[in-house]
C-alpha cells in the first residue's frame, strides 16, 4: 500500500474512569485538537498545535482514593467539592471516634502536578488530630501528576465546583525529527 496521508479537521477523544498509577481513577480526560494529520506509512500521527485537554475527578473518586490510601488510621471518607475548595471529612478510632474535616483548595505546581494546600482543620473530639490531618495532607501531595498520564500535559488552571474537580491544560503534538 502507497503512503498516504489523511487530513481530520477536528478530534474529540473523551477516555473514561482512567485509573494512574498511584490510585487516583479520574472520572474522565477530554482531548480536543485541530488539524490531525494520519500518515499510513510508516503510521503517524501529527497535531500541528496543542490539543485542549479536561481532566475530571468526582468527590466519590477522590473518597475512594483517600480510603484506599488508608490515611494515617483515617477513615469513612466523604469528600465535597464546591466554591474552589475541597472540604474533606473523615474518622479515626482511638478508643473513641475523632471525627476531622479539613478544608483545602488546590493549587498546580510548575504546570505538572495538583496540589492540595489545606486552609483549615476543625476537630470533633480531639486537638491531637490536627498535626495528623496536616502531617497526612502533605503525604498526598501531589493528589494528581501529569507525568502519570500517558501523553506529555501542561496543566494551566483547575476548578473545585459542583461535586467535581476540572483540570485544564495542554498536551503539546510530540515533536518530529
Amino acid at each position: 500500500m502507497a503512503n498516504q496521508t489523511v487530513s481530520v479537521g477536528g478530534i474529540l477523544a473523551t477516555l473514561s474512569h482512567v485509573r494512574l498509577p498511584m490510585g487516583l481513577v479520574l472520572d474522565s480526560v477530554e482531548i480536543r485538537g485541530s488539524g490531525l494529520r494520519v500518515q499510513t506509512e510508516p503510521f503517524d500521527a501529527q497535531l500541528p498545535e496543542p490539543a485542549r485537554v479536561i481532566v475530571t475527578v468526582s468527590e466519590s473518586a477522590l473518597a475512594a482514593f483517600l480510603e484506599k490510601s488508608g490515611a494515617a488510621g483515617l477513615h469513612s471518607f466523604r469528600v465535597e467539592i464546591a466554591d474552589g475548595r475541597i472540604v474533606v471529612h473523615a474518622t479515626k478510632t482511638v478508643l473513641i471516634e475523632l471525627r476531622a474535616k479539613a478544608v483545602a483548595r488546590l493549587a498546580i505546581a510548575d504546570g505538572k502536578a495538583l496540589n492540595i494546600e489545606l486552609e483549615s482543620v476543625e476537630l470533633l473530639g480531639g486537638a491531637g488530630l490536627t498535626n495528623l490531618v496536616r502531617q497526612q495532607v502533605a503525604g498526598l501531595n501531589p493528589i494528581f501528576d501529569a507525568a502519570e498520564l500517558p501523553f506529555p500535559l501542561t496543566l494551566e488552571s483547575v476548578e473545585a465546583t459542583d461535586g467535581v474537580v476540572r483540570i485544564f491544560g495542554q498536551m503539546e503534538p510530540p515533536q518530529v525529527p
